[in-house]
């Protein structure tokens, strides 16, 4: 990696993998950001991004072929920050920790369980998180068993705005949670 620009413009022996490899790890060096190169997907991912720059460079549009390898490089730089930035979408099969036998326990779990058992009270919880009516009510229903699309139908809503609010009043209940 002494000559950045060198490599980059070095001919391809046969277009081998190393040769897209270094050529990726190149790249990397220049545009991306120092933990990538610890992460051998991310080193791979950008050579894939580059060996089909190669396959779908059409000449005709006036670039050099380095130029949109080079383009279609960055390219993966930019998706592999994004999906990183990503948060993990919550589900209810979310594990919040484990109990003190070792099990896992889902978040789905914390709806029916009661302080008798010496574990969460879920309508300790609702009723100390300061959630809204309108998400208690939600929340409520899908505790006795109903699912959003069944609730979205009895609330005259679509049934993304059901999620929403479910989520929204889990993040709550986590928070509450999570600092008692």
């Amino acid at each position: 990696m002494k000559n950045l620009k060198g490599l980059l413009k070095m001919k391809s022996p046969e277009n081998s993998l190393h040769w897209y490899l270094e050529q990726a790890k190149a790249v990397i060096c220049k545009w991306g950001q120092p933990w990538m190169m610890r992460d051998n997907d991310n080193v791979g991912l950008v050579a894939y991004y580059m060996m089909v720059a190669d396959q779908t460079y059409d000449p005709s549009r006036g670039a050099k072929k380095s130029t949109w390898r080079i383009l279609r490089a960055r390219y993966a730089l930019k998706n592999i920050i994004s999906n990183r930035s990503k948060k993990k979408p919550l589900s209810l099969s979310t594990i919040i920790g484990t109990s003190g036998s070792g099990k896992e326990n889902e978040l789905v779990n914390m709806f029916y369980t009661t302080s008798d058992e010496g574990d969460i009270d879920i309508e300790n919880i609702i009723s100390r998180s300061s959630l809204t009516e309108k998400q208690e009510r939600y929340i409520r229903k899908y505790i006795s068993g109903k699912n959003m699309i069944h609730i979205a139908q009895e609330e005259g809503i679509c049934k993304q705005a059901v999620s929403y609010t479910i989520k929204k009043a889990v993040d709550k209940m986590k928070r509450k949670l999570k600092y008692e």
